[in-house]
C-alpha cells in the first residue's frame, strides 16, 4: 500500500515508523522543523525504538512539505495529528479539518482515511457531510482510536491488546487487518463511529479515576496512620481489581488524562449529565498536588524564602519530554511566590519546561542531579526517572544541608531511608 500520514508527534511518527515495514510511507506536518529534523535524522520524539526502526526502514518512509503529490498516489491517508483542548473541553478540531480538505482537494478516488487522533462522538458525521458536499462520497472513513502509551508506544503498535473500528462502511476491517499485519490473536472490535471515540475517552477517563481513588485512599492513609502501600499491595491480589493504575503519587499530568476528562465533562454538560465522577476524578488530582504542597510548606512554618530547594523530575512521567501538565509547573510556581532558591532537575525535560515556564528570578535548571542536591535545605521528587530511582539513602545525606526529602511518587522503602527525615504519599513518615 501507498500510505500518507498527517501529523509526525508522538502518535503518527510511531504508525508512519511501524507501517513503513510493510509499505510505501509518505509523512507531512505543516511544522517543518519536523521534517528538516526528520531528514537530519534528529531525534525529537525521544520515544524508545521508533528511530531506529525509521533508520532501518528509511528506504520506504520519506517526509513532504506538500501532501497534495502523494495523495494522488496513496491509498490511505492516516490523520494523526492533535486535537488540542478548546473552550470548555471541547476539542479544537482545525488540524482535523485541514488535513481532511487536502484529501477532498487531492486524494484519488477511493481513498481509506484513517482518524488516529483523539476525537469526540459526532466527528465521524462531520467529516462525512464534508465530504458529501464536495462531491467526495467516494472516500472512506475508520476512527481508529489509538492507545500508545509514552515510552511504550512502540511496543503498544506492534502488540496491542486490542484494535477499535468504528465505521459505517462494510469491507474495512480486512483492510486495515491487511494494512498493520496484526496477527489472528489481536482482539479486533469493529463498531459504529461514535462509540469508537468514546471507547478512547471512557478507557483514558476510567484509568484516571482510578488514579484519583487510590490518591484519595492515601489521603485517608495518612489521616489513620496506615501504609498505603500495604493497602494497594492487598487489594492488587484481587483480579477484579489488579495492581495497574493504583500506585499513589502527587497525581497524574501529561495530555491525554486531564484533556480526555474535560472533553467528557463537555459532553456530559452538552447532554444534561451530571458526569460526577469525571468531576470528582479532575478535583482530586489537584487536590492532591495541593495538599503535597501543604505539606511541604507546613514542614517549615511556611517559611521557606531563601532555601534551597531541589526539584528532580520535571516531565509529568520519568524518562520522557512530555511536560504537558507536569506537577512540576504548581510546585514550582508554589515554591517561587514564596520566594525559594529552586534548583530543578530533569536529565531529559528541562529544554521543554524551560520553554514553557520561562525565566524566573528564584529557579535556575541543574545540569547534574548532584548540582540540584548540593547543599540543598529539602529535595522535591516528582517523577520516576531512573537517575531520581536509583539515588540511594546516603546521596542525600551526603550532598544536602539538609537531608530532608518529598517525594511524590514513592520510589524508596521508607524502611531503608536510614539518616533522611523522608515524607511520602500515604505512608509513615521517618523522622
Amino acid at each position: 500500500m501507498n500510505i500518507t500520514v498527517f501529523g509526525l508527534g508522538y502518535v503518527g511518527l510511531t504508525n508512519a515508523a511501524y507501517l513503513a515495514q510493510f509499505h510505501l510511507v509518505w509523512g507531512f506536518d505543516k511544522d517543518i522543523a519536523k521534517i528538516q529534523d526528520l531528514r537530519n535524522q534528529v531525534d525529537y520524539l525521544n520515544e524508545p525504538g521508533v528511530f531506529p526502526l525509521i533508520k532501518k526502514h528509511r528506504k520506504h518512509l520519506f517526509y513532504v512539505e506538500d501532501p497534495s503529490p502523494t495523495l494522488r498516489q496513496s491509498d490511505v491517508a492516516l490523520i494523526a495529528v492533535p486535537t488540542p483542548e478548546g473552550d470548555a473541553g471541547q476539542i479544537d478540531l482545525s488540524s482535523i479539518k485541514e488535513a481532511f480538505a487536502h484529501i477532498l482537494e487531492s486524494a484519488k478516488k477511493g481513498i481509506l482515511v484513517i482518524i488516529r487522533s483523539t476525537v469526540l462522538p459526532g466527528t465521524y458525521e462531520l467529516l462525512f457531510e464534508e465530504a458529501k458536499q464536495k462531491n467526495r462520497e467516494d472516500i472512506q472513513l475508520i476512527i481508529m482510536p489509538e492507545f500508545l502509551s509514552q515510552g511504550e508506544a512502540l511496543k503498544n503498535i506492534i502488540s496491542p491488546n486490542r484494535v477499535v473500528l468504528g465505521l459505517k462502511q462494510v469491507g474495512l476491517k480486512k483492510t486495515v487487518q491487511n494494512m498493520f499485519k496484526y496477527s489472528s490473536t489481536v482482539p479486533f472490535l469493529t463498531t459504529d463511529p461514535s462509540s469508537a471515540c468514546l471507547t478512547k475517552y471512557a478507557s483514558n477517563s476510567f484509568l484516571a479515576s482510578k488514579v484519583s481513588f487510590i490518591n484519595e485512599i492515601s489521603q485517608i492513609a495518612e489521616a489513620v496512620g496506615a501504609n498505603i502501600q500495604d493497602v494497594v499491595k492487598g487489594m492488587g491480589y484481587d483480579p477484579r481489581i489488579g495492581n495497574q493504575f493504583i500506585q499513589p503519587g502527587i497525581g497524574f499530568g501529561g495530555s491525554c488524562f486531564p484533556k480526555d476528562l474535560k472533553a467528557l465533562q463537555y459532553l456530559a454538560v452538552k447532554n444534561q449529565i451530571k458526569g460526577n465522577m469525571i468531576d470528582a476524578t479532575i478535583a482530586i488530582n489537584q487536590e492532591q498536588i495541593t495538599r503535597f504542597m501543604n505539606r511541604v510548606m507546613s514542614r517549615f512554618n511556611h517559611q521557606i524564602k531563601q532555601k534551597k530547594i531541589a526539584v528532580l523530575g520535571l516531565s509529568y512521567k520519568g524518562s520522557t519530554t512530555d511536560v504537558r501538565n507536569s506537577p512540576a509547573f504548581k510546585v514550582i510556581d508554589t515554591l517561587a511566590d514564596q520566594q525559594a532558591i529552586i534548583f530543578a532537575y530533569d536529565k531529559k525535560a528541562t529544554f521543554e519546561f524551560f520553554n514553557q515556564r520561562g525565566e524566573k528570578p528564584c529557579l535556575a535548571y541543574a545540569i547534574e542531579i548532584e548540582d540540584a542536591l548540593k547543599d540543598a535545605d529539602v529535595a522535591i521528587i516528582l517523577n520516576d526517572a531512573k537517575e531520581i530511582k536509583n539515588l540511594k539513602p546516603n546521596d542525600f545525606v551526603r550532598l544536602m544541608k539538609t537531608p530532608i526529602v518529598f517525594d511524590g511518587r514513592n520510589l524508596y522503602d521508607v524502611k531503608n531511608m536510614n539518616g533522611v527525615e523522608y515524607h511520602s504519599i500515604g505512608r509513615p513518615t521517618l523522622k
